[in-house]
């Protein structure tokens, strides 16, 4: 169900499927082919390299240490300090390979991303978070978990970032940090519940508030919706509905409905405007997962209690195809700072806590607006 959530092709999930009997040789790679076609069986074989990468990796730097060992212990010519300094070079090399450095994991991950499918890449990812939710009954011991968890922490939850997939990235950082610090994940697991029910009340209101105020935003709208007869009936649309709320609010409205139902997802707007809305505009919120959450308390050096920022609303600008900010790269970045501008006119923003790439990306070329904002309780 992970590869269908993340609307993955049927030959990935047809693959992942197969992922275990094929590792387990309970059904070969001619008999997929046969069966299902070569597209199934080209990402079930990239499936099996993937599978035993890591562990290739370290018998053939376990292989390399072992043969500069014996070339130092055989070479009379070389003194006995060079023969240390190269052990110890060797000994590093080794807990750089079980540590899984910084280093050595964004290699990894540009190995991963260059030759190999990225949807036997997705396989792996959800494989990884099943065994990882399932590893009581998998490992046996707890320095082989700690090892897998370890690799998923710096290699793979990254790498699912980088493909797009930042809730099966967030998964897998729990689940990695959870076998990594069990007591450490327990005791803010259990901290975090205290306010669950309040928090998920609150993103969902602040995600419909601000989903609303941005559909009915002129301006907003104007260069994100391509078709000139679907912005002029929006605007329409958009004002009969405000007027609906202020006759409610006077006391001379005769209709029974809440306007705030369905608001957060435009299901007040015919079929129509609902799909152009739905397509350029998209609003979602969600808690910070454990491990951002451990993440942030470590960075800040603050009590738990202290922390304020752990919910997070996301607003995607999408342009339609041929409208203005889909053309006009500035009208894109103007679209940004508009969105920006409703969100601190509807909630109170911190100050001191904005921060503008869309000016100055990161170095990866990541650009967006982040802002903390005080949502109320009512």
């Amino acid at each position: 169900t992970q590869l269908i959530d993340l609307g993955m092709d049927a030959e990935c999930c047809s693959a992942g499927l197969l992922r275990d009997a094929s590792l387990a040789n309970e059904i070969s790679l001619e008999t997929i082919e046969q069966q299902l076609g070569s597209g199934v069986v080209r990402v079930a074989h990239d499936c099996q390299r993937l599978r035993d990468l890591p562990e290739r990796l370290r018998n053939n730097n376990n292989n390399a240490s072992s043969a500069n060992a014996t070339f130092n212990s055989t070479d009379t010519s070389s003194s006995s300090s060079s023969t240390t300094q190269n052990n110890t070079n060797n000994s590093n090399n080794n807990q750089k390979m079980l540590l899984c450095d910084d280093e050595y994991a964004e290699k990894m991950r540009t190995f991963l991303l260059t030759f190999h499918d990225q949807r036997a890449i997705v396989v792996e990812l959800a494989s990884r978070l099943d065994i990882l939710q399932h590893s009581r009954e998998i490992f046996k011991s707890t320095v082989r978990l700690q090892q897998f968890a370890l690799e998923t922490m710096k290699v793979y939850a990254p790498l699912a970032s980088a493909l797009h997939c930042g809730q099966l990235s967030a998964e897998l950082e729990d689940a990695a940090f959870r076998a990594l610090f069990p007591k450490s994940y327990e005791s803010l697991d259990k901290w975090l519940r205290q306010t669950e029910k309040d928090d998920a009340r609150k993103l969902e209101r602040a995600r419909q508030v601000l989903l609303e105020k941005m559909s009915k935003d002129a301006v907003l709208m104007r260069v994100l919706i391509k078709d000139d007869e679907v912005y002029e009936e929006l605007l329409k649309t958009s004002a009969k509905m405000a007027k609906s709320s202020d006759d409610k609010k006077s006391g001379n409205g005769t209709s029974t409905s809440n306007s705030n139902s369905g608001g957060g997802e435009n299901n007040n707007y015919p079929a129509s405007l609902r799909v152009a809305l739905n397509s350029a505009l998209t609003v979602s919120a969600r808690r910070k997962s454990r491990f951002s959450s451990m993440k942030k308390i470590l960075r800040d050096g603050r009590d738990r209690a202290k922390l304020r920022d752990l919910l997070g609303v996301r607003v995607i600008l999408n342009p339609q195809k041929g409208s203005i900010a889909d053309i006009d790269l500035k009208s894109a970045d103007m679209a940004c700072y508009r969105a920006q501008q409703i969100a601190h006119a509807t909630f109170s923003a911190v100050k001191g806590r904005t921060k503008d790439y869309v000016a100055k990306p990161k170095k990866n070329g990541y650009q967006s607006l982040h802002s903390a904002l005080i949502v109320s309780d009512d």
